[in-house]
């Protein structure tokens, strides 16, 4: 062993490292918005100052979720849901946030979407934090779009911005864990490092899967994709399982 405890000590101190630069991406983007506040009326202060408040709490429950799944400890809920319902509750969410940004959000909604079979709170916290996002990296008076349609299978959430897109290297890896940290330091429009890496493992503990297509300069679409309930089941009730036990 090595004299500070072998791959390990190196693996642990990578993650904590990691997860401090997370934390203070996201410490200086507070910055920014503390920056604005001086210069906005008490009213719309006090709008961002809650915006500011949700991002760090979705970070921080993203840092215990995270761990919590990778170790089959997470709870999941599965209950039939109306994935139009599902959507609007996740677009209201994030409605002051997209009027501070100047920001309009749309829906395009299947009329015949059928129910899913999901975990209604963490299914809508994947959709924030997809929204959120999309915002992040949205120009002002730039449309994101919440699409719901039928796919094989399942029903797939479709979030669609007009922001500078993501380079093509690092789509392959966009939902690895930190790789946004370093895409981060390279340039690229992304997250704080860990919000896609908590949607893809929420999505896949609820059976679901989640992919990305973006192009430079034209945007960026995410899609989500949640198993439809089954045709037969009318009682709604809800099941309980731990994530990695089906």
């Amino acid at each position: 062993a090595s004299l500070f405890g072998g791959p390990s000590y190196v693996n642990r101190w990578r993650a904590t490292s990691n997860g401090l630069e997370s934390l203070a991406a996201l410490h200086n983007d507070t910055l920014l918005i503390l920056d604005e506040l001086a210069q906005v009326d008490p009213r719309e202060a006090g709008e961002i100052a809650l915006i500011s408040a949700e991002r760090m709490k979705h970070l921080i429950d993203a840092l215990l979720d995270i761990s919590r799944m990778e170790g089959d400890r997470m709870p999941i809920h599965l209950a039939d849901l109306n994935p139009c319902q599902l959507a609007d509750g996740a677009l209201n969410q994030v409605s002051l946030w997209a009027r501070n940004a100047r920001v309009s959000l749309a829906r395009d909604y299947h009329p015949d979407a059928k129910p899913v079979r999901a975990d209604r709170a963490l299914a809508e916290r994947v959709l924030v934090n997809l929204l959120g996002n999309a915002l992040r990296h949205s120009p002002p008076e730039t449309v994101i779009t919440l699409r719901v349609a039928n796919v094989a299978g399942g029903v797939a959430f479709s979030i669609s911005d007009q922001g500078p897109g993501i380079p093509a290297e690092w789509l392959s890896r966009i939902f690895d864990k930190f790789t946004q940290v370093a895409a981060r330091k390279s340039g690229a429009a992304v997250g704080t490092g860990l919000g896609l890496t908590f949607c893809r493992h929420a999505v896949e503990a609820q059976g679901g899967r989640i992919g990305i297509e973006s192009q430079e300069g034209k945007g960026t679409t995410v899609t989500v994709t949640f198993p439809a309930a089954p045709a037969s089941q009318a009682d709604p009730m809800e099941g309980a399982l731990m994530a990695g036990g089906r």
